[in-house]
């Protein structure tokens, strides 16, 4: 752990005291996502008042910029009762449908949610909402900021459900005393640290909720004041109590549910090996509820029938409409709740259903103590045996009854509603843990560790002290007579008062100043004084020696002062003035988008482009990022396209050729050749091939996420022989994920180059001795391109599905099945896996096999450099 890691407050707190706020948060939210991604920290480290603090900090600067830089003081014209501020909404996850029970319980208010996309993923999703939906304008983190709170403020008697992604530090910095009549902060972070559960320390009526017993009682043992909302599931009756409803036939039906990324993370023991034994105990039929990859299916039926079970004893249900009407519709006499990661929900529907539940006993992961007291509990495969083998009709029925009885008494929608509207007060049920293997949990915790502080922390230090220059410790740069950027810090920094003074003695010296003037315009218009401002715009412009730049000058800083009508009228204006300002064109479209009218400013962009010869680079940017916010994928190729002297944009081009029906993989040839011979220059060269086991794999990727590609990675990682290869992963930005969590567990070493330049993204991955490096992007990712053009190991693979050719003169060697290669297509020779399907360890072990062939093959050949 480096000084810089252990002083992470100072450093951070210079970055506020600079003006950096962008840079803040991000170094915030990189802490949080480090910790919440190394196993050691789960269940341990899980609220940091020092990181709460600093985001609040941070958001009373941002706060104070924005109510002097704009209209900060207009009411919504529909004001919310309820504002549900949330990162981002998920097709699957826990936090939704919470969301949506909120909605449910108040229906006579008018909701508003606002999603802060701090993760930069796009908040795509869109449920079925009885609220009217926004999403955070601004690429930037502090435009986020800026935007969250603008909103918040148009609604000063709303009440704020705060629902925060862990990392997501605008969410918290936007929350501010006074800003709305009342803030609850709903902790539905789970095992992992989470920002915000701190916010009560600095607004007193803040209140603090968690929806999990467990959850509740950690937080109020760590001295946070918390209220217990149980979170509710609509009630579909129960099943019947009688003692001889229950083993019919003599039978037990046992029942799991859950997403398979609850069963399979590393642990000392996995469901799939249990089920033998789990229905051995047991002498009846098991269901499972939800999705299980095919081949794990197929396997775990080939377990089953090696251990002496019948595999038709276990009923795999890939989707449900209601697991409650199902266990109901199934007859199950005992639910088994999902380990090692539990399922709150699903077992609620279970307690609702009367179906007696048994639990795993974790002291991090599980869900024991969400049931009743007589829940079963178990720690070891053996006890969860003894449990089965000891279930009789008696001990069913009675468990069956507590656990509707549980339900009634804390989960049903009418006591969910009551705490959501009525400040009801739901006492936490009575739970005695029960101590587990210790070594258990040390093996979850630190099944991996992976430290990469020390690069991080020398950017931050990079940064404060580029930033150094910009303000002392004041914010203010004191002299006897003020100077024009004396006065455009005051300006920045949002001292209006300040800045007006010395505006105005700049003025008297130098009355035809029109930056001064400007200036004098923009805090005109913070204080509402919009006739003042558009004499001093005036007068700025009569003295200009340019009228139309002058103009477009007034209307991009407007803009940036979230003032759209001002920037509309002096971007026209300057339009007017000098139709060639192709700079002024662009600022208005963005204004167009801050009005909401992106239709309009697409339009206009696709014209411009069209109309012009050459490729204008400010319209391009602009039609790119739009058409792609907007999911117009043919305006965005079309674009990008037409826009090859820019690497990225000709590499965007190629990526979306290839999901193009009407585009020949000769084509597709054709243009990544293209793309090499004009962005990549490097000559082929050599490296040693040295024998040796085991080989060192290296696989570079842009983003872990949850696409096709990480998928195919995930399976070749859990299938390669760990005795034959050691696999590092190499990414450009972590976006989180089941997948990522688990891609993580399984790989040897990780390490980021993300934001790095192309030098020291090289260095970390030479310092590493990759014997073979893959390219998982291809022409996805410039940045990963211009890495492979180097010689970084003595082998180079491109693996794409289906395969295309990275035109690179040092790639050797493209993967793919020998049928599909056709050497024309291709600058790369072939490295045949002749297994059709790209998943399982079919394909893990023919890739293994291919690579090792071909590395035999040249080891020992001397190394000629080119």
């Amino acid at each position: 752990m480096t000084p810089a890691a252990l002083n992470f407050e100072s450093y951070i707190r210079q970055l506020i005291r600079q003006g950096d706020l962008d840079g803040a948060l991000g170094y915030v939210r990189f802490i949080v996502d480090h910790i919440r991604h190394d196993p050691a920290s789960v269940g341990q480290t899980l609220t940091s008042p020092t990181l709460d603090r600093l985001c609040g900090e941070i958001g009373a600067l941002s706060l104070a910029q924005l109510r002097s830089a704009s209209e900060f003081t207009t009411l919504s014209a529909q004001p919310a009762d309820v504002i549900i501020l949330a990162t981002e909404l998920y097709a699957l996850g826990g936090h939704t449908r919470l969301i949506e029970d909120m909605i449910a319980a108040q229906p006579g208010k008018r909701h508003l949610v606002l999603l802060t996309d701090f993760l930069g993923s796009g908040a795509a999703y869109r449920p079925a909402l009885d609220a009217e939906v926004k999403i955070a304008q601004g690429e930037q983190r502090i435009d986020k900021l800026l935007w969250l709170q603008h909103e918040l403020a148009q609604h000063p008697q709303a009440q704020v459900l705060v629902f925060n992604h862990h990392g997501d530090a605008a969410a918290i910095a936007a929350i501010q005393r006074g800003l709305n009549r009342e803030v609850i902060f709903c902790h539905h972070a789970d095992h992992h640290l989470c920002l915000g559960a701190h916010l009560g320390d600095r607004i007193h009526d803040a209140r603090h909720v968690d929806f999990f017993a467990h959850h509740h009682r950690h937080c109020c043992e760590h001295g946070i004041p918390a209220a217990y909302w149980p979170i509710s599931v609509p009630d579909r009756g129960s099943r019947s109590h009688a003692p001889d409803s229950f083993l019919r036939r003599g039978q037990l039906v046992t029942c799991t549910s859950g997403v398979w990324t609850k069963f399979n993370p590393l642990y000392p023991f996995h469901y799939w090996e249990e089920l033998p034994g789990m229905l051995h105990a047991s002498g009846g039929t098991h269901i499972h509820i939800g999705d299980i990859p095919p081949e794990l299916l197929a396997a775990m039926r080939d377990h089953l029938a090696a251990n002496g079970v019948k595999p038709d004893r276990l009923i795999h249900i890939p989707k449900v409409t209601s697991v409650w009407d199902t266990l109901l519709e199934r007859k199950v006499d005992l639910y088994i709740g999902s380990f090692p990661l539990g399922g709150g929900r699903a077992l609620i529907e279970a307690l609702g259903a009367g179906i007696p539940a048994v639990v795993h006993r974790h002291p991090l992961l599980d869900t024991n103590g969400l049931g009743p007291a007589d829940t079963a509990t178990w720690s070891t495969p053996e006890e969860l045996r003894s449990i089965l083998k000891g279930a009789t009709r008696e001990n069913l029925a009675a468990r069956s009854q507590s656990a509707r009885v549980h339900y009634l008494q804390f989960h049903n929608p009418q006591v969910f509603k009551a705490c959501v509207s009525e400040r009801h007060v739901v006492p936490t049920p009575s739970f005695v843990p029960v101590a587990a293997d210790a070594v258990s949990a040390y093996l979850l915790r630190a099944a991996c560790r992976h430290e990469e502080l020390d690069a991080v922390f020398q950017q931050l230090q990079q940064r404060i002290a580029g930033n150094a220059d910009v303000l002392n410790d004041d914010g203010i740069v004191a002299s006897a007579q003020v100077t024009l950027d004396e006065a455009i810090a005051l300006f920045t920094a949002g001292k209006l008062e300040a800045a007006y003074t010395a505006f105005s003695q700049i003025v008297e010296r130098s009355p035809a100043s029109p930056v001064v003037l400007i200036h004098l315009g923009l805090i005109a218009i913070s204080a509402g004084l919009d006739e003042d401002a558009d004499v001093f715009f005036g007068l700025a412009i009569e003295c200009a020696p340019d009228r139309a730049s002058t103009e477009a000058s007034i209307g991009q800083q407007c803009m940036n002062a979230y003032a759209p009508a001002f920037a509309e009228r002096y971007l026209a204006q300057a339009l007017e003035s000098n139709p060639r300002l192709t700079g002024a064109y662009a600022l208005l479209t963005d204004v167009w988008q801050m009005q909401g009218r992106t239709d309009d400013a697409l339009a206009a962009l696709q014209s411009r482009m069209q109309q012009s010869a050459a490729v204008e680079p400010e319209i391009l940017s602009r039609l790119v990022t739009l058409a792609r916010n907007t999911g117009n994928i043919d305006v965005e190729y079309a674009a990008c396209l037409q826009a090859r002297q820019y690497p990225e944009l000709h590499c965007r081009a190629i990526s979306l050729m290839s999901r193009r029906n009407d585009i020949s993989r000769n084509q597709l040839s054709t243009e990544a050749r293209r793309f090499a011979s004009a962005h990549v220059k490097t000559r082929a060269t050599t490296l040693p091939f040295v024998a040796h086991r085991p080989l060192r794999v290296g696989f570079v990727m842009g983003r872990l996420d949850n696409d096709d590609t990480g998928a195919r990675l995930e399976s070749l990682l859990c299938h390669l022989d760990p005795a034959a290869f050691e696999t590092i992963l190499f990414f450009d930005e972590i976006v989180d994920s089941p997948l990522v969590q688990r891609a993580l567990l399984v790989v040897d070493s990780c390490h980021a180059i993300s934001r790095m330049d192309a030098d020291a993204a090289t260095s970390i991955i030479r310092k590493q001795n990759i014997d073979v490096l893959v390219n998982l992007q291809l022409h996805d990712h410039v940045a990963t391109l211009l890495l492979f053009a180097q010689r970084l190991a003595p082998m180079q693979l491109n693996w794409s599905v289906p395969a295309r050719t990275s035109a690179l003169a040092n790639v050797d060697c493209v993967v793919c099945a020998e049928k599909d290669y056709t050497a024309n297509d291709f600058t790369e020779k072939c490295l045949a896996v002749n297994v059709d399907d790209t998943c399982g360890p079919a394909f893990a072990s023919a890739f293994g096999e291919a690579i090792v062939s071909l590395w035999q093959q040249r080891a020992g050949t001397p190394a000629k450099q080119s």
